[in-house]
């Protein structure tokens, strides 16, 4: 896959945003943690990451059966635990397979809509709704799931 990525941003003009884009960010990403599992995704602000060319990958998944059996998602009386730490028997294999892949693109952030926006905050759901289609242009990966 990183053969591909690569090969795709050196040799596709479409593929590469041009050197003097600013970069552009999600509001929120998950930190995928380490592969040692030592450090537990998170969620996190861009706001507060430092500044440079911070690359993350975005998940398009099938939330499944919503009512029986929900991915975890993100609302406003759990988003503090979540900036905290995510224990990964928390999330569904779709989501820990996609975080492996980032681990072994070195990619260090992901971002997923259920995690990423606050699902039980309409503002936040209508704000980032509406930036939906910069989080794929910009993710330097779509993982599809």
């Amino acid at each position: 896959m990183q053969a591909w990525i690569e090969d795709c941003e050196s040799n596709h003009a479409l593929c590469r945003l041009p050197p003097s884009a600013a970069p552009w960010l999600p509001t929120r990403l998950l930190d995928v943690g380490d592969p040692n599992m030592s450090a537990h995704p998170r969620i996190v602000e861009t706001k507060s990451m430092p500044a440079g060319n911070v690359v993350y990958a975005a998940l398009s998944h099938m939330w499944g059966d919503v009512y029986t059996a929900p991915p975890l998602q993100t609302m406003q009386y759990n988003y503090s635990t979540l900036q905290q730490s995510i224990s990964p028997d928390r999330l569904p294999l779709n989501f820990l397979n996609a975080l492996g892949t980032c681990l072994s693109l070195g990619i260090q952030y992901i971002w997923i809509d259920s995690l990423c926006i606050i699902q039980d905050s309409e503002e936040d759901w209508r704000r980032e709704a509406e930036t939906m289609h910069m989080v794929y242009k910009n993710a330097r990966v779509t993982i599809v799931a």
